[in-house]
């Protein structure tokens, strides 16, 4: 005997069954992969290099992982939220540019000079962000649909573990492209080093010879035992001069930040030769 086809009110309360569905697994799914992504961006530099202070913009590691898990949880819910899948992907999209761009905005340092510059330069970059991110709210939505499906065939499918699944180990390895190279480590560990001497020592004459120089003045009366380091090879950021005799490859410099919000930079040739060092205008 044949199954009555469902009428239109059970049609309609499977959909919002599995609307409902379909949106929880989006937020739990974007929230975990946000919880992924926040834990292994914002501790693999320390595991890799420990005792190490490492500078995580804009508000520190733990702050930095909690806003991941929002952020992953509200793309989850905007992504799955539209019962087909397109309107939710693009809204997503749109919404995730537009949290990079407040994001980017808030934690600038705006003054009348470079204020406007950095506006205008957000503004334009939020169509191409929207594109960067629909990649990921794709993931998101795909991943949802994975679970709404198994929940209205009624039995248990391997897709519904299998898609979160590889949507960890993507997000994950992406996550984990924040770790600093290894000509880095080396770098890092003597600046470390040098501040924790100059932190050290009672009068100018005792501090490291980098920090004797006049563009370092004010550091004993500035540093600070709290503080964090961020590593890059682009020099040019904070007007410092290139050694001639090194390859730009090997130059490096290490930024000090200090939790009064003084700040330093020293440039290294390479791990082994002195760096020279200036404290940066607030």
């Amino acid at each position: 005997m044949l199954k009555p086809l469902p009428t239109d009110e059970e049609i309609a309360k499977r959909t919002q069954a599995g609307d409902r569905y379909r949106r929880i697994a989006g937020v739990a799914i974007g929230a975990g992969l946000g919880l992924v992504f926040g834990w292994v961006s914002q501790s693999i530099n320390s595991i890799m290099m420990p005792g190490l202070p490492f500078y995580q913009p804009p508000f520190g590691p733990v702050v930095n992982a909690v806003l991941c898990v929002l952020g992953g949880a509200l793309l989850g819910l905007v992504s799955a939220w539209p019962h087909e899948s397109a309107p939710g992907i693009v809204i997503a999209g749109v919404a995730g540019a537009l949290c990079v761009g407040g994001l980017t905005l808030a934690t600038a340092r705006l003054d009348w000079n470079s204020g406007p510059g950095v506006i205008m330069s957000t503004l334009v970059l939020l169509l191409p962000l929207s594109a960067l991110v629909v990649p990921i709210v794709w993931s998101l939505r795909w991943a949802a649909n994975k679970q709404e499906d198994s929940y209205l065939a009624g039995y248990f499918t391997w897709s519904r573990v299998l898609a979160p699944f590889i949507l960890v180990i993507v997000t994950g390895g992406l996550a984990a492209t924040v770790l600093y190279p290894p000509e880095a480590r080396p770098v890092l560990a003597r600046m470390n080093v040098m501040v924790r001497a100059g932190l050290a020592a009672s009068d100018p004459q005792t501090l490291p010879r980098p920090l004797q120089s006049e563009a370092m003045d004010g550091f004993l009366d500035h540093a600070t035992s709290a503080y964090t380091l961020e590593w890059t090879q682009q020099s040019d950021r904070y007007g410092m001069i290139v050694y001639s005799t090194a390859s730009p490859r090997d130059q490096s410099v290490v930024i000090a930040h200090f939790e009064n919000g003084w700040t330093f930079v020293c440039l290294f040739a390479t791990p082994e030769v002195e760096p020279v060092c200036k404290h940066l205008q607030q």
